[in-house]
């Protein structure tokens, strides 16, 4: 009798595994190969520049990323609004200028180059100290109201949306965006379900890179934990980030940059980050390495078959791991399948045969199973 019971729980914890164990849809695991950006834009960005720079990292995913990776879709992002931040700066050196302009008409330039800087936009001439001296001595004072709760929903709702369509995602984050793109970072991996029930900490599929960030990481406890995940560049000219380096330990400066006439604070986005070659390079091949880092979820049902072996497949291009589900209804990952191999694989007419002759015993595997990475 205690024999059949343990049979009995034993087929009951069997069907209930396999309940629980399947693939993400098909139409979201044929776009693992696929590359998806979302923007995160810093404190001093209007809601017509965040679009501008949208546009420019659209701009710069074609011409820099598309020979290899598939755009998933237009670069997402979520706006965060700190017009009372700029406006609280603004009239701070609104003051300072008071004190050191010489006559009317220096004074209306320098106020305007500062604002300009604090919108985001390049400016053609600015008094390094003063930038420094009014944002150094005054950016503590402002820091706790940096992440808008409001903006911070609107932004993880957003990204829980983008990543479920199953690309391979990196945050692009610019400025005081990395305070947010942090915590959204470690906030998915805490606690987000991809599609098919698999966990994000198994199946690494979000990562970051970081443009002229002022926060003392990058990534927060992701990043730490998880290296690979992260790239970072901020120019050694950047006179704002520059500044908040001499009020916090942000972030030390890792590109060696040439002065940019067209933005003398070395900070905008677009003028001298994207736009400038030597940049561009160095953020697409982080991007590139984040991207090749991830791990996609279960993708096995790509590919539905006659067989009577095999129910389905799937394989991802870039981590050449192929994913193949039993008509037993067990699951497998194969780890460093050559493309040329799935090509005959898909053309073979014996599904099973195939299997058994060129693909079982040849090559590591593991058995999936729900809840974690194998």
């Amino acid at each position: 009798m205690k024999k059949l019971l343990k049979i009995t729980l034993l087929i009951i914890s069997c069907i209930y595994s396999n309940q629980n164990v399947y693939a993400a849809p098909k139409i979201c695991s044929d776009y693992i190969d696929f590359l998806q950006l979302f923007y995160v834009n810093g404190m001093f960005t209007s809601y017509e520049a965040f679009l501008e720079n949208k546009r420019a990292l659209n701009q710069f995913q074609d011409g820099f990323l598309n020979q290899s990776y598939k755009k998933a879709s237009s670069v997402k992002g979520a706006y965060n609004d700190n017009e009372f931040f700029v406006s609280q700066l603004a009239e701070v050196a609104k003051h300072k200028i008071e004190d050191i302009a010489e006559t009317q008409s220096i004074k209306n330039k320098l106020e305007e180059a500062v604002y300009q800087v604090l919108l985001g936009n390049p400016v053609q001439e600015i008094k390094k100290d003063l930038l420094i001296d009014i944002i150094a001595h005054n950016w503590n004072y402002f820091l706790p109201s940096i992440i808008n709760e409001n903006d911070y929903i609107n932004a993880i709702s957003q990204l829980k949306n983008t990543i479920n369509g199953c690309s391979r995602n990196v945050l692009v984050s610019h400025s005081q965006g990395n305070f947010y793109a942090n915590k959204l970072i470690d906030d998915m991996y805490s606690k987000h379900i991809l599609p098919g029930g698999w966990l994000l900490t198994d199946y690494p599929m979000l990562g970051l890179m970081s443009i002229a960030n002022p926060a003392n990481t990058i990534g927060d406890q992701t990043g730490t934990k998880n290296p690979n995940l992260v790239g970072h560049i901020t120019n050694d000219n950047d006179l704002i980030m520059l500044a908040v380096r001499d009020a916090l330990e942000a972030v030390d400066s890792n590109f060696k940059s040439s002065f940019n006439s067209s933005d003398w604070s070395g900070h905008s986005i677009i003028e001298s980050y994207l736009s400038q070659p030597q940049q561009a390079k160095y953020i697409s091949t982080s991007i590139i390495a984040i991207a090749d880092s991830m791990l996609p979820v279960p993708m096995y049902n790509q590919n539905l078959t006659q067989s009577s072996a095999i129910e389905s497949y799937g394989y991802s291009d870039v981590n050449h791991i192929l994913d193949i589900k039993f008509s037993a209804k067990y699951i497998y990952r194969y780890s460093s399948v050559p493309g040329a191999v799935i090509t005959d694989f898909n053309q073979a007419i014996s599904k099973g045969g195939f299997y058994n002759q060129f693909v079982k015993g040849k090559y590591e595997s593991k058995k999936i199973e729900q809840g974690s990475k194998y």
